[in-house]
């Protein structure tokens, strides 16, 4: 998982809405490419986090999520940054809101929406950055594990993959690129695969949920 965090003159606001700077997933791995530099190149600061799978099963998506937004806002105070507004994309956490307040920049004004990198240039911009180097490392691990695809449940590549994958391998000994809390592991059903575990053996039928 990927996190970008991003400070913008809003200045540069207009212009990166201008040449189509919007919600990354709704442009093409190409299109977020070719868009990248230009928004490096206005940007005061980017701050990247990257949190492998091992990490997020020992955890969860939500907490990582929360926990990389308070360290990204730490880090732009420890620039010394001015900073007057802060928008993020909101998590489901009722109480993530109070939470970020607590490190906001003095002064500063929170944004926090659902969405938001469908609303605002800023948060579509930072949405970009980490979906690029997302795509990036998606190549690498496609050259050392085989081509599954973009990662995501809805893409058939990569829910062929990780089908033969457990059928062969069983749970336990996927490669660690996999997150083993995956909802989408427990969810698809193979029909007639045995999933070992280590210590028990998992039949799994179609329809299985």
């Amino acid at each position: 998982m990927f996190i970008a965090g991003i400070t913008l003159p809003k200045h540069a606001l207009s212009n990166l809405a201008l040449i189509g700077v919007k919600d990354s997933k709704k442009l093409s791995p190409s299109r977020r490419r070719s868009l990248f530099p230009k928004i490096i190149s206005v940007a005061k600061a980017v701050i990247i986090l990257r949190y492998d799978p091992q990490t997020i099963d020992k955890v969860n998506l939500t907490s990582l999520t929360l926990k990389g937004f308070i360290d990204i806002l730490i880090s732009f105070q420890d620039l010394q940054l001015q900073v007057h507004e802060v928008y993020i994309d909101a998590i489901r956490s009722r109480h993530a809101f109070n939470i970020i307040s607590k490190y906001l920049p003095k002064g500063s004004k929170l944004i926090y929406e659902a969405k938001a990198d469908e609303k605002y240039i800023a948060v579509s911009a930072a949405s970009i950055i980490a979906k690029h180097l997302r795509d990036k490392h998606v190549e690498i691990m496609r050259e050392r594990y085989g081509n599954f695809g973009s990662g995501y449940p809805s893409d058939p590549k990569t829910i062929e993959w990780l089908k033969k994958r457990l059928k062969n391998d069983g749970i336990d000994e996927l490669p660690p690129i996999v997150r083993k809390s995956w909802k989408t592991i427990k969810r698809f059903a193979i029909k007639g695969a045995i999933i070992k575990t280590g210590k028990t053996i998992l039949e799994l039928d179609q329809g299985t949920s």
